[in-house]
């Protein structure tokens, strides 16, 4: 198939991670979710990694064409299932996703982002590796670890200042999908954000990582490589060397003292897709 998955990590491989990975013969996701504050757990499992499931199992029966048409469809149907507390009271908090994919269209490859999953696509033209995936959630989790880090410089524990920031963390949810806020694939109307997208040329050959924030702390917290350096990541050995390097540096900092983030490590989900010209035309 044009889309041709080369490498991936998962971590932890257990039902306790609640990213997921997506492949079907027309688009490859890499979802992300987020559990409902109330912590509650549906079908076993943390609303998060359930939500993830159900969304993933949805998406591999993906056909192509507009993927935003397909969500509107499905997640209603999900939502239904989950059972959401506190529906219809305005103070229903329930899981959401963060989404990153790529999909084969006809003449292009729609790379499409909702939240703080991220992309790295590579040409084989020579040029720089292009970074996708903004979302102004991560405006507001800076916002909030500044908040934590002043309260532990003035004493307080790492928990006990997170407790202190609760009710901003609380407030920073009811902006999902709001106009300013952030846009996600949620459980509650309008269920679909408005995605960030990009459209690659399929006349070059690609390399495309797709990843959830968690891997991408290597960049963004850790300063451990670079978006090139992640760009030119096409083998398995390279990618679980870097998740290991990853892992050694949290152990190595579990109170987040030398790199300042909310949670000591967080779930991985990554996988690197290449596109040959030649396999799709041929």
């Amino acid at each position: 198939m044009p889309l041709e998955p080369l490498a991936c990590v998962y971590d932890p491989p257990t039902d306790a991670n609640a990213d997921w990975i997506v492949r079907n013969p027309r688009a490859i996701f890499v979802i992300d979710g987020a559990s409902s504050l109330q912590g509650e757990k549906i079908e076993g499992l943390s609303s998060a990694a359930w939500l993830a499931r159900r969304l993933g199992e949805s998406l591999s029966r993906f056909e192509g064409g507009n993927i935003e048409a397909y969500l509107r469809t499905e997640l209603p149907a999900i939502a239904a299932r989950a059972a959401v507390p506190g529906a219809g009271s305005g103070e229903e908090d329930p899981p959401f996703c963060c989404l990153i994919g790529c999909i084969e269209h006809e003449d292009v490859i729609e790379i499409v982002s909702w939240g703080d999953c991220q992309a790295i696509a590579k040409a084989g033209d020579g040029s720089s590796a292009e970074l996708f995936g903004f979302c102004s959630v991560v405006l507001l989790d800076d916002a909030v670890t500044e908040a934590v880090y002043a309260a532990k410089r003035n004493g307080a524990s790492h928990q006990s200042a997170f407790e202190q920031s609760f009710d901003q963390i609380k407030a920073n949810r009811q902006r999902r999908n709001v106009d300013p806020g952030y846009q996600i694939l949620d459980l509650r109307p309008p269920y679909v954000g408005i995605p960030e997208r990009r459209f690659l040329d399929k006349r070059l050959p690609w390399r495309i990582l797709l990843t959830s924030d968690g891997l991408f702390r290597a960049t963004a917290c850790y300063g451990m490589t670079g978006v090139e350096d992640l760009a030119a990541i096409e083998r398995q050995d390279e990618l679980d060397s870097l998740l290991a390097d990853m892992r050694a540096l949290e152990s190595s900092d579990p109170g987040g003292d030398q790199h300042h983030r909310l949670k000591p490590s967080d779930d991985v989900a990554a996988i690197v897709v290449a596109f040959r010209p030649d396999i799709a035309d041929g």
